[in-house]
């Protein structure tokens, strides 16, 4: 999966999510969520260190620059 297609999956997955709780969010609100959650994982791989998870810090960086393009 791109980084371009992983960021609209995880957009859509809060807009989903809010939806079927019955929230009204913001697309901005649900970029927001999903920028935690990248982060979330990036911390979570800086820990393990980075050279065992290198491209995959690479490609969740890329993905939260194409969360902010979106």
């Amino acid at each position: 999966m791109t980084a371009k297609e992983k960021a609209k999956e995880l957009v859509l997955f809060y807009i989903e999510k809010s939806t079927n709780l019955g929230v009204s969010t913001t697309k901005k609100y649900d970029k927001q969520c999903a920028l935690i959650c990248v982060d979330s994982m990036l911390e979570t791989l800086w820990k393990v260190g980075h050279s065992f998870c290198g491209e995959e810090i690479y490609y969740y960086e890329e993905v939260k620059q194409e969360i902010n393009k979106l």
